[in-house]
């Protein structure tokens, strides 16, 4: 069985990134997101994922940026994350979800670190590259 979820690597106009604290397990920081309902479209998951989990409704897509992160999970799942790139205007953020507790903005090399995961880490170095490009 294939769980597909959608995730936002979302960047603010100071080029920082914003990450989750998950309330539960041992993964340090992830990027908001969750998985897609049945008949949801990617944007559909993600404007709501977004919305729910950070209170932020407006932003902007990065057109052409998706990634995928692929891994078998704890049930024996193969578990399927498309990332879009989004930006925004406002760092405003309410944690609405019990799921995560806490959220930090941060710098490209210290969002490296905190990501725990080389496949994350590549990702943000693929979208880093792309917003670098367009702010110079």
């Amino acid at each position: 069985m294939i769980e597909k979820s959608v995730a936002a690597l979302v960047v603010d106009k100071k080029m920082r990134y914003l990450l989750l604290h998950p309330t539960k397990g041992e993964v340090k920081w992830v990027l908001p997101g969750g998985h897609q309902n049945e008949g949801e479209t990617d944007f559909q998951t993600l404007t709501r994922e977004v919305e729910e989990e950070t209170e932020i409704k407006k932003f902007e897509l990065v057109e052409g940026f998706s990634e995928t992160n692929s891994y078998i999970n704890s049930k024996g799942n193969e578990r399927v994350i498309v990332v879009y790139l989004i930006k925004v205007e406002s760092d405003m953020v309410k944690l609405l979800a019990k799921e995560h507790n806490e959220y930090k903005w941060v710098e490209y090399n210290d969002a490296m670190t905190m990501l725990n995961h080389d496949k994350w880490r590549a990702i943000l170095s693929k979208a880093h590259l792309i917003i670098s490009g367009e702010s110079a």
